[in-house]
């Protein structure tokens, strides 16, 4: 009986968003007005008045376009800001509670299991496959050799004795001629 009162007594409480929606009507405002006066984007705004808190941005964002609403409607900002937070936090707390009784253990299906194995199956194939392969290539041959010619020395002493040798012949085939 306690939950039923608590729960009238929140509907017959103004959100902060009915707040708003209400101070804007009174001043004849529509959402687009208020978009263009504050460059907020209308979804934020039609968020916040329908308290849809899955649209209305993140803090610190959220927050600022709330105090930024208020304050252009002429409403103590501070005031709506701390009842937005409270009513923000009550929801945070009850989706935390709502999450803890919905973790529940669970194993693995037979299903998943034998798809893992057969992998696992396939994994080892592959890789004996491949081993085998690589021993049964042939290895290449490293007996053959290269030719190679012989590099060709040059002897500068030797260029130098044979051009002396054939000036001693010249000198000595001169010498004979003479004769």
């Amino acid at each position: 009986m306690e939950k039923e009162k608590n729960i009238d007594i929140e509907k017959e409480v103004e959100t902060v968003g009915e707040i708003l929606r209400n101070a804007r009507l009174k001043s004849g405002k529509t959402i687009s007005d208020v978009a263009d006066d504050l460059c907020i984007r209308k979804v934020y705004l039609t968020a916040i008045e329908e308290m849809d808190f899955n649209h209305i941005p993140e803090m610190p964002y959220g927050l600022g376009f709330i105090r930024s609403y208020a304050h252009y409607l002429g409403l103590n900002s501070d005031r709506i800001v701390t009842s937005y937070k409270q009513v923000e936090s009550a929801k945070n707390s009850n989706k935390f509670d709502d999450a803890d009784d919905a973790v529940v253990a669970s194993k693995p299906s037979f299903r998943h299991i034998l798809i893992g194995i057969i992998g696992l199956a396939i994994l080892v194939a592959a890789w004996l496959f491949i081993s085998v392969r690589r021993e049964q290539e042939p290895v290449f041959e490293t007996d053959k050799v290269a030719v190679v010619a012989e590099p060709e020395i040059i002897d500068d002493v030797n260029e130098k004795d044979e051009v002396a040798a054939e000036e001693e012949v010249s000198e000595e085939d001169a010498e004979d001629q003479d004769k």
